[in-house]
Parts: C-alpha cells; structure tokens; sequence
C-alpha cells in the first residue's frame, strides 16, 4: 500500500521542487536552503515513519528512474533558459538602486 502511496504523491511533489527552486532560484536565492531544510525534516520524520510504524519494504529491482529522468532533464533545461533570462533584469535593477544610493 505504501508504494503505491510513495509513488503518487512523493516522488510528483520532489519533481515539482525541483522544477521550482531550479527554475526561480535567480529571483528568490534562499530557495534552496528553504527546501534543504524541508526535506532534511521531511527524511527525518520518514525515517521515524518506517522504523516505528510500517513493515520493511520488499525490494525491487530497477533498470533507471523511467520518465522521471525525460521530466527532470527537460525541467533543468527551462530552468537555464528562465535564469538567463531573469539574471539581466535583476542586474539593471541593482544597478539602478546602487546609483540612485551612491548619488
């Protein structure tokens, strides 16, 4: 039941944050220590989870991460494409704002 469980709603949500924090990280830097944290606490209560509450799983064998590799690769590339293209922007504002405190 857990598996079916685990790939539903955990791996689709690890993908998302990925897709998030890669793709805006330029426009909010403290993103990913936003979502290091939550996933350090997210494996530590898992971890609390399988040890105390559930069965040991039974091990499958796997070739690779399936489709989840195509959706990463893709979500990596809009991410380089959306960073240079935000960098610039955030760039001419800094400028912007150095001047006007400077003058």
């Amino acid at each position: 039941m857990f598996d079916c469980l685990y790939e539903i709603f955990v791996i689709p949500f690890s993908v998302l944050q990925f897709g998030f924090i890669t793709i805006f990280v330029a426009a909010f830097p403290l993103a990913p220590l936003f979502a290091l944290l939550n996933n350090w606490i997210e494996i530590r209560l898992d971890a609390h989870k399988f040890v105390c509450e559930t069965r040991r799983p039974v091990p499958e064998r796997a070739e690779d991460i399936g489709v989840w590799f195509t959706i990463l690769d893709a979500l990596a590339q809009l991410a380089v494409i959306s960073n240079v293209s935000i960098v610039p922007g955030e760039y001419s504002l800094v400028l912007a704002i150095l001047s006007w405190y400077c003058s």
